[in-house]
């Protein structure tokens, strides 16, 4: 899989757990009416419907926004990128807010462009990582196992093909070796 199937999958899976998670406005049950007999001259008394609540609209989490940054910087053309990189690097210098830190390691770990450091991104996310209290713990520790999957990846397809050009070597030398299977 490429690395922005990766990322597409993992905002998924973080979109799908923060939507599991939200906890509904308790809805009150719509008054039962049993049917009467009507007596002469007797008022029915006046029932009430329902109201059904709306949710109100939950304001954006920082892994809400987060998310919405990657899009967006999903679509900036390179040079638009390269100043988003810059902005975000040195902003990240001076505070080192959480939601800084995770902004330029989704910045870093964008594959095919001048700034990708994959081993930064591990580096700047690893303070989220050690602190399991940290609001952006979860969206951290899912970057970085992104990240580390990808570069497993990476590995193991540097290892196939070199085991393909090392096949294809053997072939050249001996002829007849590719006949004899």
């Amino acid at each position: 899989m490429t690395r922005l199937t990766w990322l597409v999958l993992a905002a998924v899976s973080v979109l799908s757990a923060c939507s599991m998670t939200r906890v509904a406005d308790p809805v009150q049950p719509a008054p039962v009416q049993t049917p009467r007999i009507k007596e002469p001259h007797v008022k029915e008394p006046q029932v009430k419907e329902a109201q059904v609540k709306e949710p109100a609209p939950r304001p954006a989490g920082d892994s809400e926004r987060l998310l919405g940054y990657f899009e967006h910087v999903r679509k900036l053309p390179p040079g638009e990128l390269t100043k988003e990189h810059d902005a975000v690097r040195h902003a990240f210098v001076s505070p080192y807010a959480d939601a800084l830190r995770v902004r330029y390691a989704m910045l870093l770990s964008l594959p095919g462009n001048a700034f990708s450091d994959d081993t930064r991104a591990l580096e700047v996310l690893e303070p989220l990582l050690r602190n399991a209290d940290a609001r952006l713990h979860g969206i951290a520790f899912m970057l970085s196992a992104q990240i580390q999957e990808l570069r497993r990846a990476q590995g193991l397809q540097q290892k196939l093909d070199a085991l393909k050009s090392l096949e294809m070597n053997l072939i050249e030398r001996d002829p007849g070796a590719g006949k004899r299977r």
